[in-house]
């Protein structure tokens, strides 16, 4: 099958495992029929595209989501710590642009410092406020989430050990990820492009202002007090994942104060 749009040009074969050649869906960690575990360049899937995010397929020049050029990727392995938390493979940094990104080898997962995941989601939300033409709805699609599993999992972080937070991303992105608060945020394949899809297509924005409605609705301002947030406020509630960390500091002051 030939890649769409700006990919056309690259071949995307069949998911075979590499041991008894049966055939897998997208996003499994390990094949279905021997067990034997699936690194990410044989499901097809490596670079990370710079602008939008999105995992583009091996051996393509452009994003096939955003056409963006897909830049040379540096890959390290990652020597102290713990393995993957999901599926136990080996982690290893990938250097995507100006930033490096801490990666499982196996299933895709990334591992992300929670100011890196902030600054991805501020030029996200900075790219679709400033795109005309086609290009915003094409960058706000997003591949379709890998199954969470039923039964519901606390994963160890990678650094500390330590069973991490499972939240709702931005609380009504519907993407749950695992949130250690001292070392970072843990997404799994494809959350990272959803998180930032929610992102682009006003997510923040509109959780923002239903916040804003409740916190109004619940607690009646007195005439004398005010709601002007200082500026350069600490980031305190640990529901604000995902909310900006940064963009919707002052929101989280308000709603704080209307309690």
């Amino acid at each position: 099958m030939q890649g769409e749009g700006f990919g056309a040009g690259v071949t995307v074969s069949p998911l075979r495992c590499g041991r008894c050649g049966g055939s897998f869906q997208e996003g499994e960690a390990a094949c279905p029929y021997c067990g034997a575990g699936i690194a990410l360049e044989d499901r097809g899937r490596s670079a990370i595209c710079t602008r939008c995010s999105v995992r583009a397929p091996v051996g393509a020049t452009w994003c096939p989501t955003c056409g963006d050029r897909i830049v040379p990727q540096a890959l390290s392995p990652v020597t102290e710590g713990r393995g993957c938390p999901r599926c136990l493979a080996p982690l290893r940094e990938r250097t995507c642009g100006e930033r490096t990104l801490t990666e499982c080898s196996g299933c895709g997962g990334l591992w992300l410092a929670a100011s890196v995941l902030d600054e991805l989601c501020g030029a996200a939300e900075r790219a679709a406020i400033s795109s005309t033409g086609p290009v915003a709805p094409l960058a706000s699609r997003a591949p379709a989430l890998v199954p969470h599993e039923e039964r519901i999992t606390y994963r160890p972080c990678p650094a500390c050990g330590e069973l991490m937070s499972r939240k709702n991303f931005g609380s009504s992105s519907r993407v749950i990820v695992d949130v250690c608060r001292r070392h970072g945020v843990w997404l799994d394949p494809q959350e990272l492009e959803h998180v930032l899809a929610w992102v682009r297509t006003g997510g923040p924005e509109r959780e923002r202002l239903l916040r804003v409605e409740r916190a109004a609705r619940a607690a009646p301002l007195d005439p004398g007090r005010t709601l002007v947030p200082p500026i350069g406020l600490p980031n305190e509630a640990e529901d604000t994942i995902g909310l900006g960390w940064g963009l919707l500091e002052a929101v989280s002051w308000v709603v704080k104060r209307l309690r």
